[in-house]
């Protein structure tokens, strides 16, 4: 499951700064704001860095030239599944919907955190009830807020983005799990791959994307692709 993914790493590997800030940085599909100035201020001196209208980037390998016949892409997503809050309820619980695949059967009473544009607060997730019809289940968050005044008096807003809780745990035999962890490797991945290359004069264009919206429908991978900047694409998949 993408929502506690296990890795096989080299002892302490996941106590890399950067790969903890990746893991620890809300990144709902649509809003991956965050995660993408972070992921900017690590790759300027890499190259030059180009935003679209929507919230994906690429940066151009400083070395590319028009002369070099080959361009490529490597590309990873920031985006990981998660939710928005769509109301507050007189009660103080949160009703949130859903952002990419999440499997309901394995959704029961998880750690979450609310981000708000000042604060974040923890929070548990439930699954409330299922559509009798579409079959499709609605969660709510306790917070523990009191009511509904007491919520929006925190700061919590409808759009509002929830993620799962960060928890990074170390296990036995050299093991690590966190949520979506293979979607946070990718970005670090690429984020690697771009730190060894930045002052290597290659056979090629490269050029390095980071996209958001691929848990729902991937939007990013596709605005990317029609500004038609490789002619040979290494893409990382899950």
């Amino acid at each position: 499951s993408a929502f506690c993914t296990s890795s096989k790493l080299v002892k302490g590997f996941i106590m890399n700064k950067v790969l903890k800030k990746i893991i620890e940085t809300c990144s709902v599909p649509g809003n991956e704001e965050a995660l993408r100035d972070y992921l900017i201020q690590k790759m300027k001196n890499y190259g030059t860095i180009k935003k679209t209208r929507w919230t994906d980037f690429y940066c151009e390998h400083k070395n590319n030239h028009p002369d070099k016949k080959i361009r490529v892409v490597v590309t990873a997503h920031m985006d990981s599944p998660g939710f928005i809050v769509q109301e507050i309820e007189e009660n103080g619980i949160l009703t949130v919907i859903t952002l990419g695949g999440i499997p309901s059967q394995k959704m029961g009473l998880r750690p979450i955190q609310v981000h708000t544009s000042k604060n974040v607060y923890p929070g548990i997730l439930q699954i409330h009830s299922a559509d009798s019809e579409k079959r499709k289940p609605r969660y709510n968050v306790f917070c523990g807020f009191k009511s509904k005044k007491d919520a929006e008096k925190a700061g919590v807003q409808k759009g509002d983005s929830v993620c799962f809780d960060p928890c990074i745990m170390e296990l036995q035999n050299d093991f690590v799990a966190a949520p979506c962890l293979d979607d946070r490797l990718g970005i670090f991945s690429m984020l690697e791959i771009a730190k060894k290359l930045a002052n290597e004069d290659l056979d090629c264009n490269v050029y390095y994307a980071a996209t958001g919206c691929e848990e729902t429908g991937g939007r990013g991978a596709q605005i990317i692709s029609d500004m038609s900047l490789s002619n040979l694409k290494l893409i990382r998949k899950n």
